[in-house]
């Protein structure tokens, strides 16, 4: 005897083997639906998140009022709203229930969906660590092995490679070698005896890629590139950086399974390069369907089909809008109509697809004692309806099913289980001691209190970005230390009006190559040798050139280049590295601040400037002593000095305060030495704050456009709010 259970529709091919078997006398039973609906209704909402959130809502009474219930929510189209419920039933379910700490997962309801094996964390670090064996490598795919808890030492040494990850993306370049990576963890000082199992591991990987002998041409067949994929990864200790659970267990196993039929390509396809294999086991891994085997939960969400044969004791059906139920009928477009309706293939046409969803209608609705049908009323601008399948059912709504004690109980689990509380605390304790940062200390305080103490006090920094070639900061230093050398060697204009062309050449030449091979001793990883020819070329052409612009200016003597002194200001005790500071012929000095980017004197003024370095300089040095403050632009065509001086200057764009742009001038200052009398105070002032703990989020316009630290300070959560208040305001 054979019964079937949870069949909505045969297919032709199982009508045929239904119908052999009962003519060899074997019993065959189709158990239908146990019995007739004692309780349905139709209830509609607004939106389709309302209506999630309304199933979740009504899910949590039921097992409030009876803990043994058996919920179902049949959703038509899980795929597509797998988050929000996923998210919904998680907010309201575990409201008051969380796991223990760690688990990261609800015992009260499961999702019955399958995803792409190739999502599962476990086999995504696979499949990154296979790219590795590519030779460059992807500096972020490096950062993902680094950072994954599924590799051999992670539980040891997880917070030296998070530094290690560090240090290689302040490297700043897109792509780098094993051997860069393992010499970093190994040798390099600083990051070497950060992570020593994974740079036992980077030697043991190194010494598996050169036993490949792997180049361009090379071709295999899917048999040996999964032997060698799969000593890559035990070699790298796949599976055993920490205790793997259950579902990552089963993943784990998933892919194994996959490999072996990776293997199966042999007989199809000829040998592969390592991209033409990475590739093809990274597309079956996405084709692969993975659903792990879960615990039993009170609460099943499913689709339609995966209903099939199952009872509850409470039942919702989800989303059942008349466009989505019946299912629009999908006959296939390589077999005529008329033979597909003969046949009985479903869905073939409108009439087999109503008659279809009519049989599961009757199926879902004697599926459980107690049926919710819902649908949204509109999705955006589009409205929705009702399937006319469940048009007989009395409405209800929401209220009827869902206490006003069940809501408010929701919501204060879900403030007991978050313990949120708004406070408004912009005050940091006083500073004690020293801290770094230099001017930038006043530059950020200026630009947002808080990014001051992020960074200042708290140590807050960005891993860094990656680029090809050198970064912006990185070109920054560079012309800084050439400069340096530069002016170590001229130190006057007098010296300087010695030189003829061919000198100047020399000595730019000389200062260049000098200071790419410091920067490059320092940091081997992103100084190529095609890097360090290129930045030969370009900064000596700028050094000439600015040499040109430097001797139009009347005579000067350098007291000093990129000195460090040792400060007190307004309470706050900094290390300064001036760039430049020269002496001029009326005894008086002219700061210098070399910059690649575009400048502006407008930059030192108001209550909060915008780069109030030279100002900082200013007060240092004192401000009677200074006759003048200039930003030296150093770029290619546009080379030029911006700055403010007490009388003409006499070159470049270092003008009087009279002379100055509008903006200068309506500040009303008569001279220099009034303005940085004034901004001698605002210095002061930020150095007091910043002293005294002022650590509000309240940035500049635009100050928020090149900030690491938004995820910190949650601006735009701030914004919101803003806007929130202000529409509660007008309503």
């Amino acid at each position: 005897r054979l019964v079937l259970c949870g069949f909505d529709q045969l297919t032709p091919d199982q009508t045929a083997m239904i119908k052999a078997l009962r003519s060899q006398d074997v019993t065959v039973d189709l158990l239908a639906p146990a019995g007739e609906v004692a309780d349905a209704h139709r209830i509609s909402f607004t939106t389709p998140a309302d209506e999630s959130l309304g199933a979740a809502r009504w899910a949590r009474q039921v097992l409030e009022k009876n803990p043994d219930a058996r919920v179902g929510i049949i959703v038509t189209d899980l795929e597509a709203v797998r988050t929000r419920i996923g998210r919904d039933l998680s907010n309201v379910l575990d409201s008051g229930n969380i796991e223990p700490h760690g688990t990261g997962r609800s015992s009260l309801f499961h999702l019955s969906l399958g995803a792409p094996l190739a999502d599962a964390p476990i086999v995504f670090a696979a499949l990154t660590a296979l790219e590795l064996i590519d030779d460059p490598v992807d500096v972020n795919l490096t950062g993902v092995i680094l950072r994954s808890p599924f590799f051999a030492g992670f539980e040891t040494e997880r917070d030296g490679r998070a530094h290690l990850d560090i240090a290689m993306r302040r490297a700043g370049q897109e792509r780098t070698t094993l051997a860069n990576i393992h010499w970093l963890a190994s040798e390099n000082p600083g990051t070497a005896d950060l992570a020593p199992e994974f740079a036992g591991t980077l030697r043991k990987l190194r010494a598996e890629r050169e036993s490949l002998e792997l180049n361009r041409g090379t071709r295999k067949t899917a048999t040996q590139w999964a032997e060698i994929f799969t000593r890559w990864l035990a070699t790298l200790g796949w599976g055993s950086g920490r205790e793997i659970d259950s579902e990552e267990f089963q993943a784990r196993e998933a892919w194994n399974a996959l490999v072996s039929d990776f293997c199966s390509l042999d007989l199809v396809i000829g040998p592969l390069s390592l991209a033409g294999a990475t590739a093809q086991l990274a597309r079956l891994a996405q084709e692969r369907v993975h659903q792990a085997r879960a615990r039993p939960s009170p609460v099943e969400v499913m689709g339609v089909i995966e209903s099939g044969g199952l009872n509850f004791t409470h039942l919702w059906l989800l989303g059942m809008t008349d466009d989505v139920w019946p299912a629009p009928a999908r006959p296939s477009p390589f077999v005529p109509v008329v033979s597909q309706r003969a046949a009985g293939i479903a869905q073939s046409d409108a009439a087999s697809s109503l008659a279809h969803a009519r049989d599961v209608t009757q199926r879902l609705l004697a599926s459980a004692s107690v049926v919710m049908v819902s649908h949204a009323s509109a999705d955006a601008d589009t409205p929705m309806r009702l399937s006319p399948l469940f048009a007989h059912l009395p409405q209800a709504s929401l209220d009827d099913i869902v206490s006003d004690q069940s809501v408010e109980r929701i919501e204060q689990l879900n403030a007991m289980n978050t313990r949120l509380e708004t406070i408004s605390d912009s005050q940091a304790p006083a500073l004690e001691g020293k801290v770094a940062g230099g001017t930038q200390i006043f530059s950020n305080q200026s630009k947002c209190p808080f990014k001051a103490y992020a960074i200042h006090r708290l140590g807050a920094r960005s891993p860094g970005s990656l680029s090809a070639g050198l970064d912006a900061l990185e070109r920054g230093n560079l012309v800084h230390d050439v400069m340096d050398l530069l002016w170590q060697e001229i130190r006057d204009s007098q010296t300087l009006a010695s030189l003829d062309d061919a000198a100047r050449a020399r000595v730019a030449r000389e200062a260049v190559e000098t200071g790419i091979e410091g920067r490059a001793r320092m940091d081997r990883l992103k100084y190529t040798d095609a890097i360090v020819e290129i930045e030969k070329t370009r900064l000596t052409d700028i050094v000439i050139e600015w040499l040109e612009d430097e001797g139009q200016r009347p005579p000067f003597t350098v007291e000093f280049v990129e000195d460090e002194q040792v400060r007190e200001i307004a309470g706050v005790e900094v290390s300064l590295r001036m760039d430049r500071v020269d002496k001029l012929a009326n005894g008086k000095r002219l700061i210098i601040d070399y910059k690649t980017g575009v400048v502006s004197v407008n930059d030192w003024l108001d209550a909060r400037p915008k780069d109030p370095q030279l100002l900082v300089y200013a007060a240092a040095l004192g401000v009677d002593t200074v006759d003048g403050i200039a930003f030296a632009r150093l770029k290619k065509g546009q080379s030029e000095f911006v700055g403010l001086a007490e009388d003409d200057a006499g070159f470049g764009k270092v003008k009087p305060v009279s002379g100055a742009s509008k903006r200068v001038k309506d500040q009303g200052y008569s001279d220099l030495s009034e303005m940085l009398s004034v901004t001698e105070s605002i210095v002061a002032n930020l150095g007091r704050d910043f002293s005294a703990g002022e650590a509000i989020v309240d940035p500049l316009p635009n100050a928020c456009s090149w900030c690491d630290l938004k995820p910190l300070c949650r601006i735009s959560q701030a914004d919101i709010d803003d806007l929130q208040e202000s529409d509660d305001v007008a309503g």
